[in-house]
């Protein structure tokens, strides 16, 4: 159900795998596994919106709260090998997702509420100039599937914000913090001058408290320049700010024919 004051949205989903195993011997692995599992899911949000002044300037500003629960049923997984999987990480979009793995060897049991609410600035020619999200989840049970296990009863807290500074500047962040320890867990900070659709210099920073044992804290610049007509210069550069060494670095040429 949609409407211009919100919109509501019930699924019902059985997700079915089969997997055929090979060079499994002393793994614990099993050659055929099948597993099927059920999922439901409930979200509903609603749009507020009221006429306002921002710098002088008539805005529409609105308030859009959030809400979904979340359940999908359990089976042990352990026979089945990881191959294409890795643990995703939630900015705001993620909370809503509904699975927290890459590929489909682990599916996460889950029995979850998600809150989370947006606000948005927008001028008189409809363009938005302020998005801010902040949202959570609550965990009603531990998950049973090892791999999505967790040391909390609720996610990190995670903001998010769109700002378009000026004609040519924006600002992008998202930010993870973790509400028990009052930490910072992981942000991206954005800064970039669009002169136009082809010109483009953007600087940003990235921070992961932990991520498999290290801490990733990196500094990088990234450009694209028209030269001629068909012709532009691209480069990109990250510099790792624990070691204190360029990580990454090229520059390149770019012919595009088209589009």
């Amino acid at each position: 159900l949609q409407s211009q004051w919100g919109e509501f949205l019930a699924e019902v989903s059985v997700l079915s795998t089969h997997y055929r195993q090979n060079k499994i011997e002393g793994t614990g692995l099993a050659k055929d596994v099948d597993r099927t599992l059920a999922q439901g899911k409930l979200f509903g949000a609603l749009y507020f919106e009221k006429q306002s002044n921002w710098f002088g300037e008539n805005v529409t500003q609105t308030l859009e709260p959030e809400v979904q629960y979340l359940y999908t049923s359990y089976e042990d997984q352990s026979q089945i090998g990881l191959y294409d999987t890795t643990r995703l990480l939630n900015d705001f979009e993620g909370l809503f997702r509904g699975q927290e793995f890459t590929g489909l060897d682990r599916i996460s049991d889950n029995n979850q509420i998600t809150l989370g609410v947006t606000s948005r600035i927008i001028d008189k020619n409809n363009r938005e100039q302020i998005k801010v999200s902040l949202g959570q989840i609550f965990y009603l049970e531990d998950n049973r599937v090892l791999e999505a296990s967790k040391d909390d009863d609720r996610s990190a807290l995670a903001a998010e914000l769109d700002w378009q500074v000026g004609s040519k500047w924006f600002v992008h962040s998202d930010v993870q913090v973790s509400t028990r320890t009052d930490k910072l867990e992981r942000s991206s900070v954005a800064l970039e001058y669009q002169h136009s659709t082809n010109k483009i210099l953007q600087i940003n920073h990235r921070f992961v408290r932990e991520l498999s044992g290290e801490r990733i804290n990196q500094i990088g610049l990234t450009a694209s320049w028209p030269l001629a007509k068909n012709w532009r210069w691209v480069g990109r550069s990250y510099k790792d700010l624990e070691l204190e060494r360029t990580i990454e670095s090229y520059t390149c040429i770019q012919y595009d024919s088209c589009c």
